[in-house]
């Protein structure tokens, strides 16, 4: 039998919080709830999750919401059958969860002989210490019976399930001492209170209660008023996140982050970081994480919940005052692309604003002296001049130094970078006058270093002459300024701004659905990365000396990371589309 000391991390529940987040690093979860069937349990996960809050303290500081359980196996199945062996926590937590919970994650008649019902959902949470779970039962019976026994199995609680009171509320009892395990029904939700660890004394709520058994008791007859289905910070979470996801992790900053812990994180920063930590403290009302997968697409979203006044001025950061001419150099040939769309200006005061004074009175003191050397106003000539579309494109190595490097891409970029490293930096200006006067100013601090030639009609190019070292060239046409490595000679760099490649543009790709958004003139901000071109050009030399990488690009045709502004506050999604054809792993069984 386990001691009362046994730490929340090795008790059944501890091993099921763990399970819980290692289910998310590893799959994700999916949405496509059906309803669930039967009594009182809610139909939907966007009323399953508000009524599971209900039963929380309202200063909950972290939840754990899993609002579609048939979605988390639906999606958990899916990740496992495309990425197989390539993820190994995949057979880790389907163990685990057998050993742990008694469940088959992804069988839907293991969950119902656990007794809970298999199309509802669950959450997670820590109340005075005690972790704490909410869920539905579909037959109380053989729910208790299968909990019981699974509890005496991994926690190594002895006994039988005792019938008490607590007040008017029935509650029931496994255990004694600081093992007891108590649970309470309000129709067929169950709360189930275990044993205390310390280990949760941070991120508990402090809700106060003389036993556990008060406590299972006020949990299911909380009033509205004082549930987490409450409080503000939630709503916007659960209309952010936890209505169309299956699986989601809330976290309450004005309750996780006290006084107490912002002074302590601030002491080990520079200012910057203590002046972004009070920026969060300030700002940031709520923090969410979720999963999804539907059909090959699988989705890692983070959300941070912003008051009103931020949501719009970010939005306004965020929306540049033209669109981006990105579409010409986005083709199938882009290996990688970083994009930016900013109205430049107001980034950048939001980000003087953002320093401590006296770093930004140091940095605007320095931009000063500069602008009078080199008669260019850095702030007044330059950003305030860019319309904040910029990217990087980049489509690869430069065949003939890959080969001399013997196919070693790291080696390669080190041979030379501006040559190996084939990747274009178009950088969009308000007009040709203020990019015309940006490099009538660098040819008059060059000393008659770079020339400025003509290349095209309409296109010209800067380039340093007689250097023994190359730093690639740059290309203007109109209020388009185009840095392009030396990986690249004059036709194609012409061809890539005219648009007149031979290779489709990624917009009109079959399947590279992320490269269609990122191809595209509208707003965008975020890193692109196209495995299909990677492997195109990279398989053979990677499957040398890194086969398993290659194994497990394979299984994926592309990736995306990106942010954006949404109602309630600030995304940042990685968004990764698995290839269809991937081999599949044995399958789990299926419902």
């Amino acid at each position: 039998m386990k001691t009362a000391s046994t730490s929340l991390l090795r008790s059944g529940y501890g091993r099921l919080a763990l399970l819980s987040i290692a289910i998310m690093l590893f799959a994700g979860v999916g949405c496509d709830a059906l309803g669930c069937g039967g009594g009182d349990v809610p139909g939907s996960a966007a009323e399953r999750v508000e009524d599971m809050a209900s039963n929380l303290p309202q200063d909950t500081p972290f939840t754990l919401v899993v609002g579609d359980l048939k979605g988390m196996r639906n999606s958990l199945q899916t990740a496992r059958d495309t990425l197989g062996d390539s993820v190994p926590m995949a057979d880790l937590v389907q163990e685990q969860a057998k050993n742990e919970l008694g469940i088959d994650l992804f069988d839907a008649e293991s969950w119902k002989k656990s007794g809970i019902d298999a199309d509802s959902g669950m959450m997670l949470a820590a109340v005075g210490q005690h972790p704490v779970l909410v869920t539905y039962v579909a037959d109380q019976q053989k729910f208790e019976k299968a909990f019981a026994d699974q509890l005496k199995k991994s926690m190594g609680i002895e006994g039988m399930v005792k019938n008490e009171k607590s007040g008017d509320q029935q509650v029931k009892v496994l255990g004694k001492d600081d093992q007891t395990v108590t649970w309470a029904y309000e129709g067929k939700l169950v709360a189930a209170v275990f044993p205390k660890s310390a280990d949760l004394e941070e991120v508990s709520s402090s809700l106060e209660f003389k036993d556990t058994k008060e406590l299972a008791a006020k949990l299911v007859g909380l009033e509205d008023a004082k549930a987490l289905a409450s409080v503000d910070a939630y709503k916007k979470f659960n209309k952010a996140l936890a209505t169309d996801q299956s699986m989601a992790l809330f976290v309450n900053t004005g309750e996780a982050l006290d006084d107490k812990r912002v002074e302590e994180l601030k002491k080990t920063q520079d200012p910057i970081g203590k002046a972004t930590i009070s920026w969060i403290d300030e700002n940031v009302d709520s923090l969410g994480f979720s999963m999804h997968v539907e059909g090959n697409k699988l989705k890692v979203r983070s959300w941070a919940g912003l008051p009103d006044k931020v949501v719009k001025r970010a939005t306004e950061i965020m929306t540049p005052p033209t669109q981006a001419p990105i579409e010409n150099f986005a083709t199938v040939n882009t290996m990688a692309g970083l994009r930016t769309s900013v109205d430049m200006p107001k980034l950048w005061a939001f980000y003087k604003e953002s320093l401590p004074e006296d770093q930004r009175k140091q940095m605007m003191a320095q931009l000063e002296r500069s602008a009078k050397q080199a008669n260019l106003d850095f702030e007044k000539d330059v950003i305030n001049k860019m319309t904040g579309n910029l990217g990087v494109i980049f489509y690869g190595f430069d065949p003939a130094m890959l080969e001399q490097a013997g196919g070693d891409v790291a080696r390669a970029a080190m041979m030379g970078p501006t040559k190996a490293l084939a990747f274009l930096v178009p950088v969009q200006f308000k007009d040709k006058a203020s990019l015309e006067k940006i490099v009538k100013t660098v040819l008059d601090q060059g000393g008659g270093a770079i020339t400025r030639t003509k290349v095209s009609d309409g296109i010209e190019k800067l380039a340093f002459k007689n250097v023994a070292q190359p730093y690639g060239k740059v290309y203007l046409q109109d209020n388009l300024l185009v840095y392009a490595t030396d990986a690249f000679n004059d036709d194609a760099v012409v061809k890539y701004i005219q648009g007149k490649r031979d290779e489709k543009n990624l917009k009109a790709a079959d399947k590279l659905d992320l490269g269609k958004e990122f191809a595209t003139n509208d707003k965008y901000n975020g890193l692109y990365l196209n495995f299909v071109r990677a492997q195109k050009q990279l398989g053979d030399s990677l499957a040398q000396s890194q086969p398993q990488v290659v194994e497990f690009l394979n299984k994926m045709e592309e990736a995306a990371l990106t942010s954006e502004v949404g109602e309630t506050g600030a995304y940042l999604d990685l968004t990764i589309d698995l290839t269809p054809q991937a081999k599949k792993a044995d399958k789990a069984k299926k419902e």
